[in-house]
Parts: structure tokens; sequence; C-alpha cells
């Protein structure tokens, strides 16, 4: 029996191999084939419930704000500025009128 099939065995058994937790080249492929077709749920819309509540979250390498904009639309968006790559908001959750870079 290969190796990587005595892990598919494994994995079916439930049983994880430790190496799972901290191999890179699995880590790309969990990106590429779990995070990477599908969506993500974030945030529910409850945690933002007045105009200009957020909360930021990560999702592997990125950071996002999700905000409850003036006309009660929940938005999503990058928490970096486009022209420096700056980190925006540094607050793990608040209320907040607009995003400024730093």
């Amino acid at each position: 029996m290969t190796d990587q099939r005595q892990i598919f065995d494994d994995i079916r058994r439930g049983m994880i191999p430790a190496h799972a937790y901290n191999d890179a080249d699995l880590f790309a492929l969990e990106k590429e084939r779990i995070f990477g077709r599908a969506w993500q749920f974030v945030a529910h819309e409850s945690e933002i419930p007045q105009d200009g509540d957020y909360v930021v979250r990560r999702v592997l390498n990125d950071s996002f704000i999700i905000a409850r904009d003036s006309k009660g639309e929940v938005r999503a968006m990058f928490n970096m500025c486009l022209h420096r790559g700056m980190q925006v908001c540094r607050a793990e959750m608040g209320n907040a009128s607009n995003f400024r870079c730093p």
C-alpha cells in the first residue's frame, strides 16, 4: 500500500496524520482545492446590526472588513489600502462612517 493510499484510508477512518498540520505543500493544496473553490463564511449580519458597524476577519493570508453601510447594505472589502498596501482597520470590530489609509 502506498503512503498516499494509507493517508486516505486513515482520513476515511477519521484519523489525520500528524504531519498534515504543518505540511506547507498540503496547505497550498488545501488553499487551491478547498478555499479557492467555494465561498467562505466570515461573518453573520447580526454581528453588524447598525449602519457603520464592522468586523475584521482573516481568511488564510488576507484580512477583510465586513461592514454595514449608511443604506443598511452589508459590504465586504480587503483590509488594505490600494496605493500603499497598508492595513486600513486595526480594530477587530467597531463602528465607523468610513475607512481611510493610515
